[in-house]
Formats: C-alpha cells, structure tokens, sequence
C-alpha cells in the first residue's frame, strides 16, 4: 500500500486529475533499492501514462563537499552513484514489462541540460536565493534539517549542501514545463519545509505542478506485470 499526501489543496486538486508523474529518486539512500524502485513505477503507471523518474546525480557531490569530501572526489563518487541508479531504474522499467529501457523518461543532469525550461527556472531560483534573505533563510533551515536528519548536522556546511536543494527546486514547482506537459506531479516520500512555502503562497509558484508525498507502507515482493502494461 501508497501512502498519497499532497501537499496543498492546489496539489490535490492537480492529483485528481491524473497528471504525468516525476518520481524524486535520490543517489546515497537505501530507501530507493531495486524493489521500492520497481513498486514506485508500477504503482504510478496504475495512475499516469506519462511517468518519469528524476536522478540528482550531479547535485549530490554538493551534499558530500558539504560534509568535508574534497571536491574531485566528490564529484566523482556522485557520478559513479548516478550510473548506479540510472541502471537500477533501467531494470526497473524492464522489469514492468515495458519494451525498451525508457532512458528517454530519465531526467538526470545531463538530460536535463537540453530541457531550457530547466535552466530557466534553475536561474530564477538560485537569483531569488541570492537576492531575498528571509527565502535564503528557509532553504538554509530546510537543508540544515536534512543533513541533522542524517548525522551530519554537526560537521557539514548548509551553505554548500543549499545547491543540492536549489537544483531540485525547479522539479518541485515547475515540472509540466520541464517535461513538456499540461500538467505534472513531483512524487517524493516528503516535501522541505521551504517548498511547501513556496507552494503554499499566493500566487503559487506555478498552477500546473503539483507536489505529492508518497511513501510505500511495507516491501512487498516484486509483482508480475499487469497484461495492460506490457507493450
């Protein structure tokens, strides 16, 4: 069983009507294994047609400068998980019983540099981090919450580790832009307290992009394919 939060009302709202899904799949975190990578697509496609899966690879070597990994090496080590997770999301969508391994429907840093929609909203969020402080503020706490959350709180750097969440924000708020649909949902197991924010505000950050919390309640056995997904 899926346990489905969306995040506000406008976030509900979006949910019901069946958007594409962007599923948040982080590198360094045991939560996303082969199987709750699998249950996570499957359980999406019962909802969407159009489902992506989104890969911070890049990013990550921020978490780990930020906690004291000389920056080569950290760089390094995020790329080498990247390809990590990009294989076991590629077994994944074999595994569902889908024809071809879906690369197309894998959103890491190099796919996303030929998405403009992208760059454009990265640029907006890194300039809004520099010029407001009371949002610098909140994305600062939001990171510093992660990083206590695993151990780090005491010897990493949030003013480092902030680019990690500033390069997920454009998911967060504009992903029908980015992936070129009507409407879309970034799918996480939760949200920072900075993007629920943001979302909530009015204007909200973008009528189209919905952010849902969704957690697999147990680990269930991998399932066989349902015949209607198998193409």
């Amino acid at each position: 069983p899926m346990q489905v939060t969306p995040v506000t009302a406008r976030c509900g709202e979006i949910w019901q009507r069946h958007p594409a899904i962007v599923l948040g799949i982080s590198p360094f975190n045991s939560y996303f294994s082969r199987i709750r990578i699998e249950q996570l697509i499957r359980w999406s496609l019962r909802y969407s047609r159009q489902v992506y899966c989104y890969v911070p690879d890049a990013a990550s070597a921020w978490n780990l400068i930020a906690t004291g990994t000389e920056p080569a090496r950290a760089h390094k080590l995020a790329a080498k998980q990247g390809r990590y997770l990009r294989n076991k999301i590629l077994q994944a969508w074999r595994n569902v019983g889908l024809s071809g391994a879906r690369a197309d429907r894998l959103l890491d840093a190099r796919a996303l540099q030929h998405r403009p929609a992208y760059a454009m909203r990265l640029a907006e969020v890194q300039q809004r981090h520099d010029s407001d402080p009371a949002f610098r503020e909140l994305c600062l706490a939001a990171t510093a919450a992660v990083l206590g959350s695993r151990g780090a709180g005491d010897v990493a750097d949030p003013s480092t580790a902030v680019n990690y969440l500033l390069a997920e924000f454009p998911l967060f708020t504009h992903a029908e832009e980015i992936i070129d649909q009507a409407i879309a949902a970034f799918v996480y197991r939760q949200c920072p307290s900075v993007v629920a924010k943001v979302l909530a505000a009015t204007p909200p950050a973008s009528r189209h992009t919905a952010f849902v919390c969704a957690d697999c309640l147990i680990t269930a056995p991998r399932p066989s394919a349902p015949a209607a997904l198998r193409r």
